[in-house]
């Protein structure tokens, strides 16, 4: 039989992503006064910036170099170029089907939509811009419990990459 190939873990590093920002936990701020301090259900925290970061406060040198790749103005302005195109082919299927059901509209725009799917995925492989953030759409009554668990999974490295 032949050796089963391994493959060593990388070795971490401590992640410096968003250590500045004012709306991001500061490892090693503890998670309740991080929690505390921008209340995620809050309107004041909102004065603070439209997002909370949590990063997972270790990293490894691969995904810091691609971090470093990124191209984030790039991939803005290239799906912008993207999106106007797919609006304005929509707004003419649109426009000659008018009073059409939703689900024959759908199949009509579906080409360019799954279109415009993969030219996002291309322009964000071409930018190194392939890492993101949790998009949470919890019920208001869920808000608060639902971040806590993602920011304490998120911090613990249990979320995320690594």
């Amino acid at each position: 039989m032949p050796p089963l190939l391994t493959t060593q873990p990388e070795e971490t590093l401590e992640n410096p992503h968003f250590q500045t920002h004012p709306a991001a936990w500061h490892h090693p701020e503890p998670m309740q006064t991080f929690l505390r301090r921008l209340p995620v259900d809050k309107p004041s925290t909102a004065a603070i910036g439209p997002w909370l970061w949590v990063g997972n406060p270790q990293t490894t040198a691969r995904l810091l170099a691609q971090r470093q790749r990124e191209d984030v103005p790039a991939f803005i302005a290239g799906a912008k170029v993207l999106l106007t195109a797919f609006s304005a082919r929509k707004g003419e299927i649109e426009a000659v089907n008018p009073g059409k059901a939703a689900g024959t509209l759908t199949k009509h725009v579906r080409p360019y939509r799954e279109e415009l799917e993969d030219g996002l995925v291309d322009l964000a492989v071409e930018t190194a811009t392939t890492s993101g953030k949790w998009m949470l759409f919890p019920a208001p009554a869920d808000l608060a419990r639902t971040w806590r668990l993602v920011a304490e999974a998120t911090a613990a490295g249990r979320l995320g990459p690594l």
